[in-house]
């Protein structure tokens, strides 16, 4: 993908990271009673779709521990750098990167789904051109 077509139009730099962080700060007691409700426990595999810089997808990576996987699923390669590098400074192995643009169709190969269990999106649905979230739902899931 060209790097344009990979940038959010609010941009991918650190300033957008730090304003993500603070969003996720204030949400954060809402977010983690959906996950309860939703059963999200350890030991699961769980696709963290349009995730950014990861900010969600590390304390998805604790919620699974050791034998679970969390996938930052995200098209901008910067973010996804960014979650590696995160990764690494942190010292978690239990999440990878898949860069992919959700609003395309048919763009997350079929075996991925062998490996997830659950997914997680909060904006990309929202922030993207996408026609039918429910179509685009069941295209990610065969």
């Amino acid at each position: 993908m060209s790097q344009a077509a990979t940038d959010y139009f609010i941009g991918v730099n650190p300033l957008e990271i730090e304003r993500l962080r603070d969003q996720h700060t204030a949400w954060l007691p809402e977010t983690q009673a959906l996950w309860r409700q939703a059963g999200f426990a350890s030991g699961q595999h769980i696709a963290d779709l349009g995730s950014g810089p990861g900010i969600n997808t590390f304390d998805l990576a604790r919620i699974v521990g050791a034998a679970g996987r969390v996938a930052a699923v995200d098209k901008a390669p910067r973010y996804l750098d960014f979650v590696r590098a995160e990764s690494a400074r942190r010292g978690v192995h239990n999440v990878y990167t898949l860069e992919t643009d959700l609003a395309a169709e048919n763009v997350i190969p079929g075996d991925f789904w062998r490996f997830s269990s659950i997914t997680w999106t909060r904006h990309s649905l929202a922030s993207t051109a996408v026609s039918s979230p429910v179509a685009c739902s069941r295209s990610w899931s065969t």
